[in-house]
């Protein structure tokens, strides 16, 4: 097994710029600082992948003969167009963020990665993730011809954003390296003003 944390945020990723800030925009930043905070962004996704140990997460599964690895972080960087209420919105296929704000997409060289990485390890990945905590256990992720990428499963944890409707729950991750999808995951809902269907 092999779990990393990776370093992408939330929707304010935007390759690093200023909120509502599109790149050649008149902004304030001189060339020299537009360019620094591109570097910066460009260094951040190339290291995405690293673990605290500074080694690639994946290279690392290969080396010791992972059956599986989970990547854990806050970002919802939008997989497909299916949902525009909860993540940017993108070609499944070219993974082009195709929605108001795509002139600051700054998932698209992570999920170029990502999706390279994943085909290439060829066992179960879980994207475990935050951000829209709008709980779903999916695969949302497609290769460049629209096959679906089936070694990859995105689960999208509970959050507090409306704790009213009690959507303030856990997930319980079961794994077992004998299985063959090695992760299996049970809701704990913890609302205690349930609406009981007969």
């Amino acid at each position: 097994m092999s779990f990393a944390r990776l370093q992408t945020t939330g929707p304010g990723e935007t390759q690093a710029l200023p909120a509502g800030v599109v790149m050649g925009q008149r902004t304030g930043l001189s060339a020299g600082d537009v360019s620094a905070i591109r570097a910066l962004y460009g260094t951040r996704t190339k290291d995405s992948f690293e673990g605290t140990d500074g080694n690639d997460t994946f290279a690392t599964a290969v080396a010791q003969d992972c059956v599986a690895v989970m990547l854990i972080t806050q970002a919802n960087p939008g997989f497909d167009d299916t949902d525009s209420t909860r993540a940017p919105t993108r070609n499944a296929n070219t993974l082009v963020e195709n929605d108001a704000q795509k002139l600051n997409d700054g998932y698209h060289d992570f999920l170029i990665a990502l999706r390279a990485k994943v085909i290439a390890f060829g066992k179960p990945v879980a994207y475990v993730h935050g951000d829209s905590h709008y709980f779903r256990v999916d695969k949302p992720l497609l290769d460049s011809t629209g096959k679906r990428v089936t070694n990859f499963t995105r689960v999208e944890t509970f959050g507090d954003h409306q704790p009213t409707l009690g959507d303030v729950n856990w997930l319980k991750v079961n794994v077992d390296p004998s299985s063959r999808e090695v992760f299996s995951y049970e809701p704990q809902i913890v609302n205690h003003d349930p609406v009981l269907v007969p």
